[in-house]
């Protein structure tokens, strides 16, 4: 995609003034268009898309509420697995952020590759605790260390 200004024809004056070359004469035969900072960003800020907008739309039979665009997009490939289909939510679970950014696979089943579904809660430390000490992955949390001054004062 093309950017929406051309950053070649961008320079800015001595005085702070924003100078924009144009590509060619306008309507009323200015070669550039003289502006201060602030009017700018405040034309830049007139040409950024609304939130949550779709900057490419699909026309015709490729539209999503097209009738026949079940004739021309192919069909979704049934996954199999042995856990059930999650259900729709506005929020994004834990684990899909995990996924996202830090490419973790929390919740994948180590048998059949499929989707976990967490079915307990532990709420209580010492029970946290002692489940994790069984596997062998406890690690006791550190206590609070003693505050210290600023790195002058230590000198």
């Amino acid at each position: 995609m093309r950017p929406a200004l051309s950053l070649k024809r961008l320079s800015l004056r001595d005085d702070g003034a924003v100078v924009y070359r144009l590509q060619r004469p306008d309507r009323r035969g200015r070669t550039a268009l003289l502006m201060a900072p602030l009017e700018f960003l405040a034309r830049l800020a007139a040409i950024l898309p609304a939130p949550r907008l779709a900057l490419r739309r699909q026309l015709g039979v490729f539209s999503p509420g097209s009738p026949d665009r079940r004739k021309v997009m192919p069909a979704p490939t049934p996954r199999q697995t042995c856990h059930p289909p999650r259900t729709a939510s506005t929020r994004v679970p834990w684990a899909e952020l995990l996924r996202r950014v830090w490419h973790i696979e929390a919740l994948r089943c180590e048998r059949c590759g499929g989707r976990l579904r967490p079915v307990a809660l532990v709420q209580d430390l010492a029970e946290a605790e002692r489940y994790l000490r069984a596997r062998g992955e406890y690690t006791p949390v550190p206590g609070p260390a003693r505050s210290r001054g600023p790195p002058a004062a230590a000198a």
